[in-house]
């Protein structure tokens, strides 16, 4: 299905969310993230994000909600809920959510 909705294109991408930074938002952990890496972000955009550590060589990629000039949670978890500030060096937006799946889940009886 991530296939069929990605194609050949060079600028869309998936991710599975891993958070339940977006969960106020309608996404859930598991949820499959397709990303459009060209996209302009508009206030408001779900986005792919990446934190830069270059103490330790790392950058971890989250997901928040664009909220210019801060990206933002959606989130009951209060330890989620610092906003990041956008600064191109420490927090860099990758790209925009254009769609997500989600697999269907078994009913509990």
């Amino acid at each position: 299905m991530v296939r069929a909705v990605v194609g050949d294109s060079n600028s869309i991408t998936a991710y599975r969310l891993e958070s339940r930074a977006l969960e106020c938002a309608g996404f859930q952990p598991g949820d499959t993230m397709i990303v459009d890496l060209n996209a302009g972000p508009q206030p408001g955009d779900v986005v792919c994000a990446q934190i830069y550590d270059y103490a330790r060589a790392l950058a971890d990629t989250v997901f928040r909600v664009y909220e210019p000039p801060y990206l933002v949670s959606a989130t009951f978890d209060a330890r989620l809920r610092r906003p990041l500030v956008l600064d191109k060096h420490l927090v860099d937006i990758k790209g925009v959510v254009v769609a997500s799946l989600r697999a269907r889940q078994a009913r509990a009886a």
